[in-house]
């Protein structure tokens, strides 16, 4: 479960469907980020036959032309894109997280050597 402030992971919720055998659309769990979209478009794998610079977002969903013959090479290369964006989302996350800990501990450390000379000097 994420934490408050954190976006879940987006997963495909529909199987792809089409309305004129050309342009086909699948539904996905929740709306993705600025951040998660930067990701997907740019992946670590891709191929000729699908480019994740072709897939556009209309809401919860997602929109790619293809002929029938790669629809099912489609889906399987969106799916590895969506994974591999949720996973950067995620390390992103984690170094934010690191990082605020980080200085977190660096404020603490401070505010602890102030009472320590504070109270060191406190009977001068």
């Amino acid at each position: 479960m994420p934490r408050p402030g954190e976006s879940a992971d987006i997963v495909r919720t529909s199987a792809p469907i089409t309305k004129n055998g050309d342009e086909w659309e699948v539904t996905l769990s929740g709306h993705p980020t600025r951040e998660w979209w930067r990701f997907f478009q740019k992946p670590p794998e891709t191929v000729t036959l699908a480019d994740p610079s072709r897939v556009n977002f209309n809401g919860f969903a997602m929109v790619f032309r293809s002929p029938e013959d790669h629809v099912r090479h489609w889906i399987e290369m969106i799916d590895k894109w969506i994974a591999s964006a949720n996973e950067s989302c995620r390390q992103g996350r984690n170094e934010k997280s690191q990082q605020q800990m980080d200085s977190d501990q660096a404020t603490d450390a401070r505010q602890d050597r102030i009472r320590e000379l504070n109270e060191r000097f406190k009977d001068v």
